[in-house]
């Protein structure tokens, strides 16, 4: 009695993927499968976004020269929306008004908090007897309004100037503004990108 060969489990005739391997690294990736994938990453970077821009900062233009050289007319920069413990060399977003009265967002520099003695000698200002931090970014320190007596800022108030002194409607003509005036702070230039970086 002869033996039969056994027959192959497997048919001859039709090709079975049977999965990746070595010699067969397998089928194309679904399309539907990778972005599938690609939808969760998405929506986090668009959720990520909207917080960001909407919830922790704003992005505004700048308008005039008064913050010059520290901020320029046109430039896009990020402010905080939250902003509750000032410090002194800080630049921030507050309501305003121009010497006509006329509501205006406006950009300025922290120079002193409330309960602080201010002063003004020769375009620089003076916290406590303390001049500002910030003297290297003065456009010029002579000008309008150069000089301005000693006195003391307000609870709830706080004392700024814009760098450019020549030409900045700041305390110095509009008083101590309200901290609940206070937008928030600039924190980051956007644009253009040759001034892309940190707000000084």
């Amino acid at each position: 009695m002869s033996a039969r060969p056994a027959e192959s489990s497997l048919s001859t005739g039709d090709d079975l993927y049977i999965g990746p391997t070595l010699l067969a690294p397998g089928a194309p990736e679904n399309p539907g499968r990778i972005w599938g994938m690609m939808l969760g990453p998405l929506f986090a970077v668009f959720i990520a976004c909207i917080v960001f821009f909407y919830v922790l900062f704003v992005p505004i233009a700048a308008d005039g020269d008064s913050m010059l050289p520290s901020l320029r007319d046109g430039e896009r920069i990020l402010i905080t929306r939250s902003y509750k413990s000032p410090t002194r060399g800080d630049v921030i977003i507050f309501d305003g008004h121009r010497e006509d009265g006329s509501p205006v967002g406006m950009i300025k520099r922290v120079i002193a908090l409330p309960g602080d003695t201010v002063e003004i000698r020769e375009g620089i200002a003076y916290a406590n007897g303390v001049p500002e931090t910030t003297q290297s970014r003065i456009l010029e320190k002579n000008g309008r309004g150069e000089g301005q007596q000693a006195f003391t800022v307000p609870d709830g108030h706080l004392f700024v100037l814009g760098d450019n002194r020549p030409i900045s409607l700041d305390s110095r003509f509009i008083g101590p503004i309200p901290l609940s005036s206070v937008r928030g702070r600039a924190v980051f230039i956007m644009f253009p990108f040759d001034q892309f970086g940190k707000v000084e």
